[in-house]
């Protein structure tokens, strides 16, 4: 039981052409938007740029075909991936679920061979906690079962003037600096 989740930053100059794109690529995964937010600087800046930020959920099987596509979208300047393995807790509470439906048939039995009002109300009171246990860890079980069912992405889509591929230590340094050459020729 693998929980997928992926964190994607993207720029582009293409602000509106990569949110409706992915908005494309998310439909044809069968995936949902959980959250989606789109932001500007506002009345006093108006050269600021769009950004959007999306938490997507998309087919666990589908991962990867949707992480090579979104990447597609524009430059990519950050990118995480995690997995977490909740194996353990889902097989716990399923087995917590299942001792509490037996607790749950032998206080039925119980109750119906009740005879007399103080063992009835007792009976009762000890069903309804027991019913209680029993939607919580049902509750539990769908929300694991929805998180290792669809991956989630959050997708953060940044509108720039122009892309600016980042040059680190592991470029060379005849790459770094022909990579600050063009940022000065294009700033002039």
């Amino acid at each position: 039981k693998l929980i997928r989740r992926c964190t994607v930053e993207l720029q582009t100059t293409e602000f509106d052409t990569a949110v409706s794109v992915l908005y494309e690529l998310v439909d044809a995964q069968g995936g949902y938007f959980e959250n989606s937010s789109v932001y500007s600087g506002g009345y006093y800046n108006s050269n600021a740029r769009r950004n959007g930020e999306y938490v997507v959920r998309i087919p666990a099987e589908k991962y990867s075909a949707f992480r090579s596509s979104v990447g597609e979208l524009g430059y990519v300047s950050f990118s995480n991936e995690s997995t977490e393995d909740i194996g353990e807790q889902y097989y716990d509470t399923e087995a917590r679920l299942k001792t509490l439906r037996t607790k749950q048939d032998r206080l039925l039995m119980l109750l119906e061979k009740a005879e007399n009002m103080e063992d009835i109300i007792k009976l009762e009171s000890a069903l309804g906690d027991v019913e209680y246990e029993i939607e919580r860890y049902s509750s539990t079980l769908n929300r694991y079962d929805g998180l290792v069912n669809f991956a989630t992405f959050n997708v953060n889509i940044g509108e720039v003037a122009r892309v600016e591929e980042q040059t680190g230590q592991a470029n060379s340094l005849r790459d770094r600096m022909s990579a600050g050459f063009r940022a000065g020729l294009e700033d002039m």
